[in-house]
């Protein structure tokens, strides 16, 4: 391992207006307190505002003021408590590509005597805030930072990344698992309550008073129900000065074609949820797999016949 490289960042976020992030960590599993979550988004703005000198190889520490954090709770033991147990969480990242469990933070220091914040970041997650070609949300890092609740925090991220195309769509066991709720909220009315509320009055409350500019509503996806148990939501996303153009109207049909009509008859619900995955975060892909999926039904007639072919060409050609 190379010795991390120190880089001391600005002393003002004064003129900060956005920070971008992959989409993979969008939808990345992890468990954040809300004074944890604004200091990730502290650490991405550094790194991104620093990118032109990081050593991408090698762990990178951050110095800043500490009264970034006394913004956020000026209680000092605290802060120290929630970065002692940030820095023993880990973030899993699972796409068709890799698996990766990683710990964000190596170590955290305070010094006392010159009022700063020595943070030391792990390279692991480096390419996830600086290798953004294609595939990143782009989000403002001043109305992240504002929320309330981390929940808002997590589906402002996700209207940011969906707002082109104006919808997304969730099994509630996958979002348990995205927020580290696993096992909590087991009853519906008890997560729309603790989870979907929450982040939902937060959004409208700041997008009403022009302090954000996306929010969302949500419905139950009657298909996907088992008897009586919810298991997936649809959601639509509101965006302020936001005219959807022809080819995102277009996408948009493709995506139900594909996840909602043939989908639905042809796939096991597992590779469903892959699929349905896997065409949100790569969207580019949309009319490359209607025409796949359009053309293989229509060569076959049995349905078993149009579901192993499917599930070959899935398998062979996405990885899913």
């Amino acid at each position: 391992m190379k010795t991390p490289k120190e880089n001391t960042t600005p002393d003002t976020f004064r003129n900060v207006m956005y920070i971008k992030q992959s989409n993979d960590l969008s939808a990345a599993r992890y468990s954040w307190t809300l004074v944890q979550k604004k200091l990730l988004y502290i650490i991405f703005y550094h790194i991104q505002n620093l990118q032109s000198s990081i050593d991408k190889n090698a762990n990178m520490k951050l110095t800043f003021p500490d009264k970034y954090l006394t913004d956020i709770d000026g209680n000092i033991t605290r802060i120290y408590s929630q970065l002692a147990d940030m820095r023993k969480k880990d973030m899993k990242v699972n796409t068709n590509r890799k698996w990766l469990c990683v710990g964000i933070v190596n170590y955290v220091e305070h010094n006392k005597i010159n009022g700063t914040i020595e943070i030391e970041i792990s390279h692991k997650i480096l390419p996830y805030l600086l290798e953004l070609t294609n595939q990143f949300t782009s989000y403002n890092f001043l109305v992240a930072m504002n929320f309330n609740s981390v929940y808002s925090q997590r589906f402002y991220e996700l209207c940011c990344q969906y707002k082109t195309l104006g919808f997304f769509s969730f099994e509630i066991e996958e979002l348990k698992k995205m927020f580290g709720i696993v096992g909590l909220y087991e009853r519906y009315t008890d997560f729309c309550k603790k989870i979907m509320e929450v982040a939902h009055s937060e959004l409208f409350e700041k997008f009403n008073s022009n302090a954000c500019d996306v929010c969302f509503d949500w419905s139950v996806d009657a298909a996907s129900k088992i008897g009586k148990k919810i298991t997936r939501l649809n959601f639509s996303v509101v965006s302020k000065n936001l005219k959807y153009t022809k080819k995102q109207m277009e996408l948009a049909d493709y995506m139900w074609q594909i996840c909602d009509d043939w989908a639905m008859r042809y796939l096991g619900r597992h590779r469903r949820e892959l699929l349905r995955q896997y065409l949100f975060t790569y969207q580019d892909k949309c009319p490359e797999i209607y025409a796949k999926f359009q053309r293989i039904i229509s060569s076959y007639k049995h349905q078993s016949d149009i579901t192993k072919v499917l599930t070959k060409a899935l398998k062979e050609d996405y990885q899913l």
